[in-house]
């Protein structure tokens, strides 16, 4: 009797922990999708403080399997209280011969830089470009496959 009470609460134990887990993965992906929403019906406020200078660089690399989504992070890189001065997509030069999404090439617009460099250093690329290249600046890295809330 006393082992069949132990098995019932192992039992139900998992089931609640397989809910809490189902529960959590489903809110995370209802949360993605209210954001693409929101990104997209957003007053096109958006862009990089446009002052001549470049104290503030947000600095981030990606690859081709990340394309398609990456955009939402620098969106919301954009969307910031406070603008950086410079945002930077480092790209291997390998990456080269893909074809930007459209989402990307219209943030080019509003001045995201993506800047080709022949040195695979992978997710070292992030940083270490843009502090040779801004010594003097502060340099801000961000993963890409992160979404920034607006008042970082």
């Amino acid at each position: 009797m006393l082992e069949l009470d132990v098995r019932r609460r192992k039992i139900v134990g998992n089931i609640i922990k397989r809910i809490r887990i189902r529960l959590r993965n489903d809110l995370e992906d209802l949360s993605k999708k209210i954001y693409v929403k929101i990104i997209k019906i957003l007053p096109n406020k958006q862009g990089i403080r446009e002052n001549g200078e470049d104290k503030v660089i947000v600095s981030l690399t990606s690859y081709p399997a990340r394309f398609d989504t990456i955009h939402l992070c620098i969106k919301s890189l954009m969307y910031q209280t406070i603008k950086p001065d410079k945002i930077i997509l480092w790209l291997g030069s390998d990456s080269a011969e893909v074809k930007l999404p459209l989402e990307l090439e219209e943030l080019k617009k509003c001045g995201l830089e993506v800047v080709y460099k022949d040195e695979n250093l992978k997710l070292h690329k992030k940083y270490y470009y843009a502090i040779q290249d801004y010594p003097n600046s502060i340099v801000i890295t961000v993963d890409d496959d992160v979404w920034i809330e607006v008042n970082i």
